[in-house]
């Protein structure tokens, strides 16, 4: 992938992205299964990189591992609050 270009891979990587500015007036949430032990901590990895980077953040973390359930989970618990930020609900 980007035949090895460190500086192409950084220029379009989230992690390193989040590190070259502000994100003010941006909002995300990260969830996370509690028991996923390689994908959690990659997750934490972005919430912090994208509260550093000024964005509005929260981080969820649901029981089970990396499964639809926790999946399934996350939307659920945050689908009123995307759908606020949208405008389409009160």
């Amino acid at each position: 992938y980007l035949d090895g270009d460190e500086a192409a891979f950084a220029r379009q990587n989230d992690v390193d992205v989040l590190k070259t500015g502000r994100f003010l007036g941006t909002a995300g949430v990260v969830t996370v299964g509690a028991d996923d032990s390689f994908y959690r901590p990659q997750g934490i990895i972005v919430y912090t990189a994208a509260k550093a980077a000024g964005m509005e953040m929260q981080l969820h973390q649901v029981p089970g591992g990396h499964t639809w359930h926790a999946w399934s989970a996350g939307l659920q618990n945050n689908l009123d609050w995307l759908m606020r930020r949208y405008g389409t609900l009160p």
